[in-house]
């Protein structure tokens, strides 16, 4: 009798496991979208594309994540859409809360979305954790070094996890720690388990070489535009034209979609082009984009990434960056803000 007992909860745990194994096979998103907005909301994850009507300002969606996590980018139909903070999925029941929100940029409306609570992931634990400190210790005497310490700890605990990696290739952009500290704070990362885009930023920026500069003579190179056409730099010469390197996962680089397109509206008739390269890997995911943003100009991409490819790497070492080429192919200014560019073009190109 004891025997059959032990058979049967022997049997019971192992239906249990099983059970367990299966449900973390898949991932579950239920949100609700503050701010009353009526319609369809769309999903983009590796490439993946869902999509579902918000009915009470409720959503939801179901899906899997091929590895341990994955990034999100939220989006509508027919509107630029940035994400105000980058958000990642596992195969679990996650609990969201999202603000949806318009702005008017130079007469265009751009959509932003901003996660304001996460439940269900470990990496939603890191990053609040993170959140709490950076605003405990946000007038704190001592905030350089406690940061240190505290990217540190992430870094030695949470090695493989995205955010950990994406927070650290962030404070590259910052001066509040020195490239030694965040050298020291890198080594700690598994390399292998983080996205090949946040290895690559880290390392080009933790230890840079030469590209490209200024004064320089543009170097040509060809590659498909969306219709799988190969394009030739060379067709611009005798043009000004901006070559701006981006990726469907560098928000920064969609965030500038907006100006440019207006930019690039009031000056293609006047000799200038904007040519628009993609270093996605993920031939499919750069199509999907492209399919939901009314891009206007040239649009190319090196399935190569930055690393693979001996044209782009030649210019760049990270996303976003654009090089501005004058009429006889020199490179007259390097990472130019849309700002920038308009004032420079309404001085030369009147």
């Amino acid at each position: 009798m004891k025997k059959q007992t032990y058979i049967i909860i022997l049997f019971f745990f192992i239906n249990l496991i099983q059970a367990q194994k299966k449900s973390q096979d898949y991932f579950t998103l239920k949100g609700v979208l503050k701010n009353n907005y009526k319609g369809y909301l769309h999903v983009s994850y590796g490439d993946k594309n869902d999509s579902c009507l918000v009915e009470n300002n409720k959503f939801s969606f179901k899906g899997h994540v091929k590895g341990k996590m994955i990034h999100v980018f939220f989006w509508v139909r027919g509107k630029p859409c940035v994400m105000k903070k980058e958000f990642f999925i596992e195969n679990k029941n996650i609990k969201i809360n999202l603000a949806f929100y318009e702005e008017i940029q130079d007469k265009d409306t751009t959509v932003f979305f901003h996660t304001s609570s996460i439940v269900g992931t470990k990496t939603a634990l890191i990053q609040y954790d993170y959140e709490r400190f950076a605003a405990s210790n946000l007038y704190a005497k001592d905030r350089d070094q406690k940061l240190y310490r505290k990217l540190n700890t992430m870094a030695v605990k949470n090695p493989k996890n995205y955010y950990v990696g994406t927070l650290i290739e962030e404070m590259c952009w910052d001066s509040t720690l020195d490239k030694n500290q965040l050298r020291k704070i890198y080594s700690k990362l598994d390399k292998k388990s983080q996205r090949s885009g946040t290895i690559y930023i880290l390392e080009k920026k933790l230890y840079p070489k030469n590209d490209i500069n200024v004064n320089d003579m543009v170097y040509d190179f060809e590659l498909p535009d969306e219709n799988n056409t190969v394009f030739k730099t060379v067709s611009l010469k005798g043009k000004w034209y901006l070559i701006d390197f981006w990726a469907t996962y560098c928000s920064i680089c969609i965030a500038a979609f907006p100006k440019l397109e207006k930019i690039h509206d009031v000056y293609k008739d006047r000799n200038f082009e904007i040519l628009a390269v993609s270093v996605d890997k993920d031939l499919q995911q750069w199509q999907n984009f492209l399919k939901t943003h009314d891009l206007k100009w040239k649009n190319l991409i090196e399935k190569r990434g930055i690393d693979d490819s001996e044209a782009v790497k030649k210019y760049i070492s990270f996303t976003p960056s654009n090089f501005l080429i004058n009429p006889e192919g020199k490179i007259v200014a390097r990472n130019i803000s849309p700002e920038d560019l308009e004032k420079f073009l309404k001085k030369k190109l009147k």
